[in-house]
C-alpha cells in the first residue's frame, strides 16, 4: 500500500507551494529531502532531524511561514512494517497530523511505527 489519497495530496499541494510560493495561503522557506541508505543524503546533512532509527525510509522536511519545523517519513518497504524513532536537533514536543482529519497531536506511544509503504507528517510545537 502506498501512501493514502489525502497523503498523496497534502505532498502535491506542499509541493505546488514550494515551486509556485505566490499562489497559496503558506510558503515553505526550507525543503529537503533525505533518504536512509549508502546512495543519497543522510540524516546527519537534515535541518531538523538529530536521528531516525528503525528502518528504511524517505524524509521530506520543511518550514512552514511561521517557522515550525516539518518532517515527513515514508516507509519505503512495502513489505513489513517498522518500528521507528526521532529526535528533533531543537527542543520541543513532537506532533503529528491525521492524515484523515488533519487534526494535529502529540506523537509517542503506539503511534512509533509505520505500516508497509505509508507516511508520517511531523512537527516540532515549541
Amino acid at each position: 500500500m502506498a501512501l493514502s489519497i489525502s497523503w498523496i495530496g497534502w505532498v502535491e499541494q506542499r509541493e505546488y507551494l514550494l515551486y509556485n510560493p505566490g499562489d497559496g495561503e503558506t510558503r515553505s522557506s526550507h525543503a529537503a529531502i533525505h533518504q536512509q541508505s549508502d546512495s543519497c543524503l543522510g540524516v546527519d546533512s537534515s535541518k531538523h532531524l538529530a536521528e531516525i532509527g528503525g528502518g528504511s525510509f524517505l524524509i521530506g522536511e520543511f518550514e512552514d511561514s511561521n517557522g515550525v519545523p516539518y518532517v515527513l517519513i515514508v516507509n519505503k518497504n512495502i513489505h513489513i512494517s517498522s518500528a521507528f524513532h526521532v529526535k528533533f536537533k531543537e527542543p520541543g514536543t513532537v506532533m503529528m497530523t491525521s492524515p484523515y482529519t488533519d487534526q494535529t497531536y502529540g506523537f509517542g506511544g503506539e503511534n512509533g511505527w509505520l505500516s508497509r509503504g505509508s507516511g508520517i507528517l511531523l512537527s516540532l510545537g515549541k
